[in-house]
C-alpha cells in the first residue's frame, strides 16, 4: 500500500522583482559559412535574450575558423581580447563531424537553430581569450541525431580565461550556438525554497508497517530578478543511519532555475520498514547559488496498524495465560512430590 501525502499551500514568500542593469554577454552563432547556417547580428535570441550576435565559421577545418562578422558583445562594443574557437577533434574512430543546413536542428532559417555539429565520437567547442572574470556559460544543444529537441545548457559560476564544452552525447548530437555571460553587473540570483534549511520535514508519525509514504511539499526556485544568473542544483544526497530508506521520487535530475520565476518541485517518499521505530536522515541539495547547498532533517516514524498491536496484546495474554498454567502444573507437581516424600 503506497500513502501520498500532498501539502498544496506552497510557503515560500513571492518576492518583489526590482530592475537591475544586467552585464554583458558574448553570442557566437556556430556556423559553416553558407548563408543559411548564419543568423543576423541583430537577432533577438539567447538564453539571456541579446541582440548582437557573432558567427563563427569552420572553414572547413574543425581545426581553425574565421569571424564573419564580430566578435562584439551584447552592447555592440568590440571584443579586444582575441577571443577565439576550436574545434576539438578524434580521428581513432572516423570523422567527428559533420554540417549541413538543417540537418542537426529543426529550425527556421535566420536562427539560432538553423545549423547544428553531428558530434559522432564525443567531440567538444572551445573558446578561448574569454574576457571576463567570472561568467556563465550557455549551449544551445541536442542529443543523438537531433532526436531530442534543442535546450540551453548552462554551467555557471565559471572562471579563467578557457572554456571547454561538454561532449554531451557520445553517440552523437548537435551544437547550435554558445553564450557566454558575464557575472560582473549581473543580479545575484536568490534560491527559496519552501522549507528553511537546517529545518525538519517528517514524512510521518504514524506509518504502517511495510508501507511507502511521499512527500511533495519541497520546491526549489529562483527569486533573483529578470537577468539573474540562474541557479544550477547539481546533485542530492542522502547521508545518516538510516539513509537507504529515503529516496526522491520520481528520482533526481540535474535542474537549471533561471529568475525570476524558475522552480523546482521535488518529492522526498520514505520507503517503508517491516519494524516499528523512528527513521532519520539528512537531505543536501548541492548548488551554486550565492545562498549555498540546503540541508533538510528528514523524519518517518512507523508503528504497527490497531488490528497488529490487538493480535500482538492477546498474543501476550494467551503466552501469559500459558505460562501461569505451566507454573501451576509444575508447583502442583512439586507439592505432590512433597508430600510423597514426608509419607516414606
Amino acid at each position: 500500500m503506497r500513502r501520498t501525502t500532498t501539502i498544496a499551500a506552497v510557503a515560500a514568500a513571492v518576492l518583489a522583482m526590482t530592475a537591475s542593469v544586467r552585464g554583458s554577454s558574448i553570442g557566437i552563432n556556430l556556423c559553416t559559412g553558407d548563408a543559411d547556417s548564419q543568423v543576423a547580428p541583430t537577432l533577438a535570441d539567447g538564453y539571456v535574450v541579446q541582440t548582437s550576435w557573432n558567427n563563427w565559421e569552420s572553414n572547413g577545418s574543425f581545426t581553425g575558423g574565421t569571424w564573419i562578422n564580430g566578435p562584439v558583445d551584447s552592447t555592440g562594443a568590440p571584443v579586444t581580447s582575441g577571443l577565439a574557437v576550436q574545434c576539438g577533434i578524434s580521428w581513432g574512430l572516423g570523422w567527428d563531424y559533420y554540417w549541413e543546413y538543417g540537418r542537426q536542428c529543426s529550425a527556421t532559417r535566420d536562427s539560432l537553430g538553423a545549423i547544428g555539429w553531428c558530434a559522432q565520437y564525443g567531440p567538444t567547442i572551445t573558446v578561448s581569450n574569454i574576457p571576463y572574470a567570472r561568467y556563465s556559460v550557455a549551449v544551445l544543444c541536442n542529443d543523438w541525431l537531433g532526436l531530442d529537441a534543442l535546450s540551453w545548457h548552462v554551467e555557471t559560476n565559471r572562471v579563467g580565461s578557457t572554456y571547454t564544452t561538454p561532449s554531451y552525447e557520445l553517440a552523437g548530437g548537435s551544437m547550435c550556438a554558445i553564450q557566454i555571460i558575464d557575472a560582473a553587473g549581473q543580479p545575484s540570483a536568490q534560491l527559496t525554497s519552501t522549507h528553511a534549511n537546517h529545518s525538519a520535514i517528517s514524512l510521518g508519525a504514524h506509518i504502517a508497517l511495510s508501507t511507502s509514504v511521499t512527500d511533495t511539499s519541497l520546491t526549489l526556485g529562483n527569486a533573483g530578478p529578470t537577468g539573474c544568473l540562474p541557479i544550477r542544483i547539481s546533485a542530492a544526497t542522502f547521508a545518516g543511519t538510516n539513509a537507504a530508506l529515503f529516496a526522491l521520487s520520481p528520482g533526481f535530475a540535474t535542474a537549471v532555475l533561471p529568475g525570476p520565476s524558475g522552480i523546482q518541485n521535488y518529492g522526498i517518499e520514505f520507503l517503508g520498514s517491516a519494524l516499528p521505530g523512528t527513521y532519520t536522515a539528512t537531505l543536501t541539495f548541492t548548488n551554486d547559488s550565492p545562498q549555498g547547498n540546503v540541508t533538510y532533517n528528514l523524519s518517518a516514524t512507523v508503528v504497527p496498524e490497531p488490528a497488529t498491536l490487538t493480535l500482538l496484546a492477546l498474543s501476550g495474554l494467551a503466552a501469559i495465560r500459558k505460562r501461569r498454567a505451566a507454573l501451576t502444573r509444575s508447583e502442583g507437581s512439586v507439592r505432590e512430590n512433597l508430600v510423597k516424600e514426608s509419607k516414606n
